[in-house]
């Protein structure tokens, strides 16, 4: 599905729930981190380890999917906040349209916060991201198979979904890092 029907869709679910379509894409980022944790475990028997914020070597596909797991927990975890946050303030019969806008403008404020922070200050907006999709792409291709599968691939199928073929085709390392930040 296209992204401005998935968001024109989202918008009108959170028009009739408020809140709620922050619980779909939890929902949705959370499964992505559980697969990917079980590809780790099931291809390195290392299920449940945390990035530990370090640079990703291009070899690293343990911590490339480390990483993506430590993205999608953070996202599904801010985003059931906020739903939750949304859901409660409309239930106290405050005015939605602009309380829960309040609850997002901050949200973002934080955010752009940080992301100014990593930008301007540390100059590390991006980096470990760029390494992961990196790591990725380069360990996804036949000869690094084993005898259990390729850990990188069937990471890329999950975080890409309908994108994979496009991305990987073309090892658009860009879009590949955009994706590990959405659901």
């Amino acid at each position: 599905m296209p992204y401005e029907e998935r968001e024109a869709i989202k918008f009108g679910v959170d028009v009739l729930n408020p809140g709620s379509s922050g619980g779909v894409s939890a929902s949705t980022a959370g499964a992505k981190a559980a697969v990917l944790n079980d590809i780790l475990q099931k291809n390195f028997q290392t299920g449940n380890r945390t990035y530990d914020g370090t640079d990703i070597d291009d070899s690293q596909v343990i911590k490339a999917i480390m990483y993506v797991i430590s993205k999608k927990k953070r996202k599904a975890v801010r985003k059931v906040a906020l739903g939750g946050t949304k859901v409660g303030l409309s239930a106290t019969s405050i005015t939605l349209g602009s309380a829960g806008g309040l609850v997002t403008d901050l949200d973002y404020l934080k955010r752009g916060m940080k992301k100014s922070y990593k930008h301007c200050i540390v100059n590390t907006q991006g980096k470990h991201r760029k390494q992961a999709a990196i790591a990725l792409l380069t360990r996804a291709w036949p000869e690094y198979d084993t005898e259990i599968g390729n850990p990188a691939l069937e990471a890329l199928v999950i975080i890409l979904g309908r994108e994979f073929h496009t991305v990987v085709n073309n090892c658009d390392v860009d879009r590949l890092a955009d994706r590990m930040m959405s659901n």
